[in-house]
Parts: structure tokens; sequence; C-alpha cells
């Protein structure tokens, strides 16, 4: 499963039964009206909570939709299910190690006087870094243009969908493109997240 970026919901329906973990299928009504394979499907709880992302559906009848990842949690009757109203698939695969960092919110003041003292700024937050290698500059272009419409160029939050399809709201807090060390014709992205919640789809 590659990383995806998503921001919207379109098309959201209800479980209209039970569904077991490790299922690939998905009781939904008229599931054909809604969704088609290639489409990125998200399920929660029905307050919202608890999102997964189970990749693209493999095909849709009247009365089922069958996904490309397992159910990793049981849902009741009524859990929600969507595919995102903008999205960005990520067709390359994003370097490891990743870069995980916790942001404690406090900063260091220096008085007057010269005495240093610490102060809490905001709460503890984390930070991912995402690096994607071996861009064409086109790929680069579509990233922009898809940053730009869905989210404002960065002010709007959205969702990070990661490759064991875990989901998380986040922000983007900085972006930096370099010049790949191998190919000429190629460049580097690093991207760095502050993750706000887990489990939560940005509508």
């Amino acid at each position: 499963m590659q990383c995806v970026f998503a921001k919207g919901k379109t098309n959201e329906q209800n479980l209209s039964a039970p569904v077991s973990k490790g299922s690939y299928v998905l009781n939904i009504e008229n599931a054909s009206s809604y969704f088609e394979p290639g489409d990125a499907i998200f399920i929660s709880d029905g307050n919202g909570e608890n999102t997964e992302y189970l990749g693209s559906c493999n095909r849709a009848t009247q009365t089922e939709a069958e996904c490309a990842s397992a159910l990793k949690q049981d849902r009741a009757e009524g859990a929600l299910v969507w595919k995102p109203g903008s999205a960005f698939f990520w067709r390359r695969t994003r370097a490891f190690p990743v870069e995980r960092n916790l942001n404690t919110g406090v900063e260091a003041r220096r008085s007057g006087g010269g005495v240093v003292f610490l102060t809490r700024i905001r709460e503890s937050f984390f930070t991912e870094l995402l690096k994607f290698e071996n861009l064409r500059l086109a790929q680069i272009h579509e990233f922009l243009g898809w940053m730009e419409e869905a989210i404002r160029g960065g002010l709007d939050r959205f969702t990070f969908c990661d490759e064991e399809g875990g989901v998380y709201e986040v922000c983007l807090i900085s972006s930096r493109i370099v010049q790949n060390e191998k190919a000429r014709n190629a460049v580097d992205l690093e991207l760095e997240l502050e993750r706000i919640q887990e489990g939560i789809y940005t509508g």
C-alpha cells in the first residue's frame, strides 16, 4: 500500500450489517452506485472515530464492496464508509527509515540579566519527516497543484495514510525540494508533517 494524502469526503454510506475483523467485504446497500474499482475506501465508527484506510475498491455490487485491505477491527452496522473528495496517491515508496520527532513545546528564554529559564509555549506534539526520492519534476508539479487546490498551499489540515493503513490528521510544517545526488533529471522531496490526531479523518 502506498502513502496517500486525502481531504474531504464524498459518497458517504453506512454499513447495512456488521462486518468482522479480517474481512475484505463491506455490506453496503447499492454499493455499486457509490463506489467503483480503483476508488480509495475509508471506514470509521458511526461517530467518525477509529478511521481505517482499506486501500482501493476491487469490486462493487448492489449489496457489497470488496476492498484491497482487510479490516483491522470489527465494525458495527451503521459504520461510515466513504471515498475522499480529493486525494494524492504517492506512486513512489517513501524512503526509510522514517524520521519521527517529539517536540516538547518548551523553549529556553534568556532574561535581561542573562538568566536562562524554560517556558512552555504549546502542548507537546510529534512530527514526521517523509522523504520521496528520485522524483521527476512533473510529479513535483502534480503534487504542488494538489496541495494548492486541496489544502490551500498548506493552510488546511488534511489526512495522511501510511503504508500500513494508519490514518492521521496532520498539517504541513515545511517542504524541501533538493537535487537528487544520482540522477540529474530527478529531485528528492522532503515533507515535515505535524501529527494532530490518530484515527481521525479530516473532512
